[in-house]
């Protein structure tokens, strides 16, 4: 492995077993989110879930695994082991256009950071 380099090793969730080779060191943070690739859309006939592609500007939320830095295992990776799924909502937010703002929302909130703000300073 180059010099200043690390590898990282994922336990638990979708990513289990999987490994990142010789990244910078940049990269290693404490808690790194993977996008599941289901996502959930507003129709006419109510919800549905979606697998892949690019979200359209009627989706509404999409799930996340997330993963938190341990230390390092017997090989020299960083293991980042599952911890949690969660559910990341659209900002219930109406734009100057009159159309849903596409952010994604802060946690366990229902307004991204911008509208949070201009709502409190309202």
């Amino acid at each position: 492995m180059p010099q200043g380099e690390i590898c990282t090793r994922f336990v638990g969730g979708s990513l289990d077993g999987q490994t990142v080779e010789n990244t910078s060191p940049m990269y290693l943070v404490d808690e790194c989110v993977h996008e599941t690739g289901y996502w959930y859309r507003s129709n006419s006939d109510g919800a549905t879930m979606e697998k892949g592609g690019k979200r359209d500007s009627l989706w509404h939320s999409y799930a996340v695994e997330v993963y938190r830095k341990g230390d390092k295992d017997q090989y020299g990776y960083f293991v980042y082991s599952f911890i949690e799924r969660r559910m990341i909502d659209r900002c219930q937010a109406t734009t100057q256009k009159g159309t849903q703002c596409m952010r994604e929302a802060a946690i366990n909130l229902t307004f991204c950071k911008n509208h949070k703000s201009s709502i409190l300073n309202g």
